[in-house]
């Protein structure tokens, strides 16, 4: 079974990228566009292997997802990855404070994004590149 990835990212661009780089690694990506359709997912589908959230998303702001997603039961022990187009330390801090597993600033070609979600996934599971 593929491990189901929840991409919450509003630059089309960078979902498509991301998206493309997941499916090569034998991932099923679900692509929510901003907070609310974050947040109604968090609400009605069972829990993914992992979630991509993105710092700066339309409706909900990235640690308003990131609470809603540590405060659900079935949610609670999965990885996110938080990423920002910033790197703002104050940023970082508070959002492994408040449960993110790591937090990765965008850059080109994301380049730090699939070793970091080969570690966070059981590597068995994760299609070698």
């Amino acid at each position: 079974m593929k491990q189901q990835v929840l991409m919450v990212e509003d630059e089309q661009d960078t979902a498509d990228l991301v998206k493309t780089l997941l499916e090569r690694e034998g991932c099923s990506v679900l692509h929510a566009r901003d907070g609310r359709q974050a947040t109604t997912l968090i609400e009605t589908m069972r829990a993914p292997s992992l979630i991509l959230l993105d710092m700066v998303i339309p409706y909900a702001n990235g640690f308003e997802v990131l609470n809603a997603i540590r405060h659900h039961p079935d949610w609670q022990e999965v990885p996110v990855i938080m990423l920002s187009a910033d790197y703002y330390e104050p940023d970082i801090q508070r959002a492994l404070r408040e449960g993110a597993t790591t937090y990765l600033v965008k850059q080109p070609g994301l380049f730090d994004l699939l070793p970091t979600i080969r570690r966070l996934m059981p590597a068995q599971e994760v299609a070698p590149t």
